[in-house]
């Protein structure tokens, strides 16, 4: 039996909200090719998804401290419901991409919110000695969305449509709203009085302690996210396009590009389940930037991409190096920095690395618009990647100072 009622009842919203999150990044960029057929303009659409992680989960963290977090969790999905069902009944009368990008964004936002008090709120459901099988099956359950996500989505897509499939997105906000109603917090750590202290400036206070510990006090976490602001830059240039790519160039349905997204999600998994073993072995700092170059060098091979199970093949190669980059910087990160920095270093850094996404996903759309050849964005996003990792080599990640990271002796915050 999993562990109790409570985290059954937030294992289950997670579970559909999830789903629900699958089927609408398939959709999203689906509807826009078929309103507009511009990859700007859909490029622009995922910019506006990735934004919110620059604008709102840092402050998301402050106040996930400070307010009850379950709260935050039903109204979070109770406004995403409302935007997207606003979305979805606006497609049938409007083609406006302003009003689109306005309403992305706030699902975005949304979201943004609440996944710093998704992540906080389980050690209040679960004993703390049940926390890590509860947190392992939440991985579990991510990971396999990776594989069966985007088959499941782009079938669902295949047969009902893209708009019929944002509307089944909104409806997963509102049974997860709906499921987290019902969840009681039985460690109630929640202080009422605590929630009046929020304002500005203690928000911003908390932020620029966390920003000062990250850029004065930590060089390895400092050029770890500086790595990732440029690798995050050349790697969207490129995959903010990739649907289109997929659709335009290669002529895919929804269900064949599920499919390939299914398979390059085999990649990323594997990469996710041997980073552990690979950094016990290997220079934590080092390996990160070798994995960044070895990511980059696989998407100059999209350059002779002739169907879509090579391109699966490629960038799940590709998405395998980028999980052991992630895993493992994030293991080291929670073993260097204190724990009463950690959320806000978490958050900063998040911050930071995000900040390229939005202004990667419109340059790329615009160059594939104004070029009406893909072949020169994957160029482009693989040497800004290969350069980045051989810069990186020569910053403090690459000396062999950098410890390795054990992750089964990674504190538990």
């Amino acid at each position: 039996m999993m562990i109790n009622k409570n985290f059954r009842l937030l294992f289950s919203a997670f579970l559909i909200s999830s789903v629900g999150d699958w089927l609408f990044r398939l959709a999203l960029p689906l509807l826009i090719y078929k309103m507009t057929g511009s990859a700007l303009d859909m490029a622009i659409a995922y910019a506006m998804t990735f934004l919110p992680f620059v604008l709102v989960t840092p402050f998301g963290g402050v106040i996930a401290d400070r307010w009850e977090r379950r709260k935050i969790l039903i109204y979070a999905d109770f406004c995403a419901f409302v935007c997207t069902l606003l979305l979805g009944i606006l497609a049938f009368f409007t083609h406006n991409l302003y009003i689109f990008c306005f309403l992305i964004f706030l699902i975005s936002a949304f979201t943004s919110l609440a996944h710093p008090a998704f992540q906080s709120i389980i050690p209040q459901l679960v004993p703390k000695g049940e926390l890590a099988k509860a947190n392992s099956l939440m991985s579990v359950v991510d990971n396999l969305l990776l594989l069966i996500g985007p088959l499941a989505g782009g079938l669902t897509i295949a047969i009902l449509g893209s708009l019929n499939a944002i509307f089944l997105n909104a409806a997963s906000f509102i049974l997860s709203s709906t499921l987290v109603f019902f969840i009681k917090i039985l460690n109630d750590i929640y202080d009422e009085s605590e929630g009046k202290y929020i304002t500005f400036k203690t928000i911003f206070k908390d932020l620029t302690e966390g920003f000062n510990y990250v850029w004065n006090h930590n060089p390895t976490i400092k050029y770890g996210c500086l790595l990732f602001v440029f690798a995050n830059f050349g790697l969207q240039l490129f995959y903010a396009n990739f649907i289109f790519f997929l659709a335009n160039f290669f002529h895919l349905n929804p269900n064949q590009i599920g499919l390939t997204l299914a398979l390059s999600g085999v990649g990323a998994v594997t990469g996710a389940l041997i980073a552990p073993m690979v950094g016990k072995y290997y220079n934590a700092g080092r390996l990160i930037v070798i994995c960044c170059l070895l990511e980059g060098l696989m998407v100059l091979t999209l350059l002779g991409a002739a169907n879509e199970y090579y391109i699966a093949l490629s960038w799940g190669i590709a998405s395998a190096f980028g999980s052991i980059t992630i895993v493992t910087y994030f293991t080291l990160r929670q073993q260097v920095v204190p724990s009463n920095y950690l959320g806000r270093s978490i958050a900063i850094t998040r911050l930071i690395s995000y900040s390229a996404i939005p202004v990667a996903s419109i340059l790329g759309g615009w160059i594939l618009q104004i070029t009406s050849h893909i072949n020169y964005l994957i160029l482009i996003s693989g040497v800004i990647m290969i350069i980045n990792a051989c810069v990186g080599w020569f910053s403090p990640l690459g000396r062999p100072s950098v410890k390795n990271v054990d992750i089964n002796k990674v504190e538990s915050y």
